[in-house]
């Protein structure tokens, strides 16, 4: 098992960045503040704007962002899920997948489910 120690300096994004990595299911966190964190994001507005807002496609970002806060308590859409479904639609892509549900609620997104043709 490889270690990774990250230092980050700034208290709120060190709270974002702690919220991405839980959403990894082979990340394990030592000494996990997830008190402190919370108390931090009450504090929070527009965190994963700020996150997104690093990253060279912003388009994407954005569009992702607007789905966490949409769909994120309806449908229980993380992250991952949001980065892939924005990246589809900002490429005009049709998106292959086996979990058709974890889709399915977001609007313009085109699926493709490969169990649908055998």
């Amino acid at each position: 098992m490889g270690r990774l120690c990250i230092n980050i300096k700034d208290d709120e994004k060190a709270a974002i960045v702690l919220k991405l990595l839980r959403e990894l299911p082979f990340v394990e966190i030592e000494g996990d503040t997830e008190e402190k964190d919370k108390r931090i994001e009450k504090k929070q507005k527009g965190s994963l704007e700020d996150l997104f807002g690093l990253w060279e496609h912003r388009d994407i970002s954005e569009l992702a962002t607007n789905m966490i806060e949409k769909y994120a308590k309806s449908h229980g859409l993380g992250i991952p899920d949001a980065l892939i479904a924005a990246t589809a639609i900002c490429h005009s892509i049709e998106l292959l997948t086996y979990n058709v549900k974890d889709f399915k609620f977001i609007d313009s997104i085109q699926l493709y489910n490969p169990n649908k043709c055998l």
